[in-house]
């Protein structure tokens, strides 16, 4: 005998050519191939789209909420400081000669400078609310915001020099 040939199935008859019988309930350790393959797919498919009762969700970590609202608070003043701060290159803006000044680029980096930080403030405060929604760690993002509204107002000084020269 060749040791090639595989045992007959364990019910002594052959499966019909359409595979095993889709009725009979397969054990979960094993391997599924063709057409049982795709319904435990969308089984499983489906199982992942059911909606998280809230008491499966992760903790809620007290501390990062309580950080976190005071740090988005600070980062919106400083928003607010930002955009108030724009206010003077308007005297940074002013030139001597009228030939020498671009008025166009020193208004654009006088709205960048003013509209901007609060919209980059409203943003990273956005950002960290989604993250505690989701109870994810969110300290930290108020604090890269709180960075991040003072860039617009060095890039519209900077415009702003750019149309003073």
């Amino acid at each position: 005998m060749s040791q090639d040939a595989s045992p007959p199935p364990a019910g002594g008859s052959p499966e019909p050519s359409g595979g095993p019988d889709p009725k009979q309930a397969a054990p979960e350790s094993a391997i599924v191939d063709g057409p049982e393959a795709l319904d435990a797919f969308a089984e499983l498919e489906a199982q992942s789209e059911t909606p998280v009762a809230a008491s499966e969700r992760a903790p809620l970590v007290l501390w990062d909420l309580i950080v976190t609202i005071v740090l988005i608070a600070l980062m919106l003043v400083g928003a607010a400081a930002a955009t108030v701060a724009s206010l003077g290159l308007v005297v940074l803006g002013s030139c001597t000669e009228a030939a020498a000044c671009n008025t166009t680029l020193q208004g654009l980096g006088f709205l960048v400078a003013l509209v901007l930080p609060g919209l980059v403030g409203l943003v990273f405060a956005g950002w960290a609310v989604v993250r505690l929604w989701r109870r994810r760690l969110a300290y930290w993002v108020p604090i890269v915001g709180l960075v991040a509204v003072f860039v617009p107002l060095a890039l519209g000084a900077w415009i702003v020099t750019l149309g003073s020269s």
